[in-house]
This record gives C-alpha cells, structure tokens and sequence, in this order.
C-alpha cells in the first residue's frame, strides 16, 4: 500500500436478516493494494458494528468483506457489499468536490 486517504462517510449495516443494524457517520480508509491493484476500505462504524475490511477490484464485481465472498457494486456515489451470508454495508465512495479528506498518508 503506497497511498492511502481517510474520509467520513455516511455508512449503513443490514444484518443476516435485512434488519437495518446502523445508519450512521463512519470514518473509511481508502487505500490501493499495489499487488493486486485492488481497493482495500476499512470502515469503521462507531456503533454496533466496529470494523469492516472491505477488498475490490474496479473491474470485477467480486469482493471480500473481513474475508467473506461478496459481491460489491457502485452507483450514485454509494459502494454496496452483500456478502454471501447475507451482510450488506452501504457507504460513500469519496468524490471529487467532496469537503476535504480527514488524512491522507504516503509510504508503502
């Protein structure tokens, strides 16, 4: 990992069941996986919920969410993750003319 940017995000958890678990501001860190050129998003909900790593490639609707299979998809703004077990985490990607990033950190 090179480069890696933290934003908040309002973020949303559905339980196994579809019962709605969280809607809240999450705190997300974006990096990208040199390796494997894929996006790594850590998002850590302040409730209920306390991390989620989240692995996606741009091109491939497949994902882990904390190592369980996914399927990840984007549209208006918003990355949606539903595992196979029935999961599903909703947040913001950041876009361009968003407020300023939270961090930003460069090594490897």
């Amino acid at each position: 990992m090179s480069t890696s940017v933290t934003y908040s995000s309002p973020c949303h958890y559905f339980n196994k069941n579809g019962e709605l678990q969280s809607s809240t501001t999450c705190s997300i860190n974006l990096g990208i996986v040199e390796q494997t050129n894929q996006a790594r998003f850590i998002v850590s909900f302040p409730d209920k919920v306390s991390e989620v790593t989240i692995f996606a490639s741009a091109n491939n609707p497949k994902a882990t969410a904390n190592d369980i299979s996914a399927g990840v998809a984007t549209g208006g703004g918003n990355v949606v993750v539903a595992t196979v077990e029935g999961e599903v985490f909703i947040f913001k990607a950041p876009q361009a003319g968003d407020p300023p990033l939270t961090s930003v950190s460069f090594g490897n």
